[in-house]
């Protein structure tokens, strides 16, 4: 039989009681830095925006609103480069947010580098659009309720000998899903997204400064990473085209902390 530790409780009770007012006081920090930069946004002061949302960023903030509207800062602000990355960051938390996907179809259309998906045909398009608006973890429910229900119309089917068509559906849509499962968890796009932030960027066929240049992008070009070696990331475009560019050239959409708050959404 185990006995009633009081220190051990009293020690956890003094530990929550202090958490408290440390949690408050980050919170009302935060809040204070994200109406500041709201203040500033709507004087017209943009480079103040700018420094009042990254420094309640920079003290933990993480939301898809706060990120919005940094990217609308630096878009007001004539950095398409950055304004193109928060607003992805910002459809990392919010996949299906009108104004952040409407936003950043703007911006793209201000950058210099027109670049068209390989994907053409309208089916292939609504169905690649339909997977990056599901979470893992939501797209991931949605795959055991379709199994459960495709076992339990095979049980029925089974039996009472009938109902085979139910069956059939159920277990094909399963099929059709898993098959989107494999393809989002596999996809550049989903999770080694980037930007590329200089105003011009030659792409080379090898990681080495005197490799050949295949084509040049400019700032605010959305891009796959594949593969990372010594100070450079191999990428590619939505149209098929990939070489080499140095590191500091590009910011990654995702990272850690979008990561977690992603999870935790989720």
């Amino acid at each position: 039989m185990k006995n009633f530790n009081l220190n051990k409780w009293l020690t956890l009770l003094i530990v929550f009681v202090i958490a408290i007012p440390i949690f408050a006081a980050k919170s009302a920090k935060l809040a204070d830095l994200y109406n500041r930069g709201n203040k500033a946004y709507r004087n017209k002061d943009f480079n103040t925006a700018i420094k009042k949302y990254t420094a309640a960023i920079d003290s933990g903030g993480v939301s898809s609103e706060l990120f919005y509207n940094l990217g609308n800062a630096y878009f007001r602000a004539g950095s398409l480069a950055k304004a193109t990355l928060w607003f992805e960051r910002a459809r990392m938390l919010a996949p299906t947010d009108n104004d952040i996907n409407n936003n950043l179809k703007f911006v793209q259309k201000s950058t210099q580098d027109k670049i068209e998906s390989l994907y053409r045909g309208i089916l292939i398009v609504w169905f690649i659009r339909l997977i990056e608006s599901i979470s893992f973890d939501r797209y991931w429910w949605i795959l055991l309720i379709v199994s459960l229900l495709a076992t339990l119309a095979t049980i029925y089917k089974i039996l009472r000998l009938q109902g085979s068509w139910l069956a059939i559906t159920f277990w094909i849509l399963f099929l059709v899903l898993l098959a989107g499962w494999y393809f989002k968890g596999n996809r550049i796009w989903e999770r080694n997204l980037a930007v590329t932030m200089f105003p011009k960027v030659d792409v080379r066929s090898a990681p080495e400064q005197d490799s050949e240049i295949l084509f040049t992008i400019h700032d605010g070009t959305i891009l796959g990473i594949k593969e990372y070696r010594r100070n450079w990331f191999r990428i590619i475009l939505a149209d098929g085209h990939t070489g080499w560019l140095p590191e500091k050239s590009i910011e990654k959409v995702f990272n850690d902390r979008i990561q977690t708050k992603k999870n935790n959404r989720e």
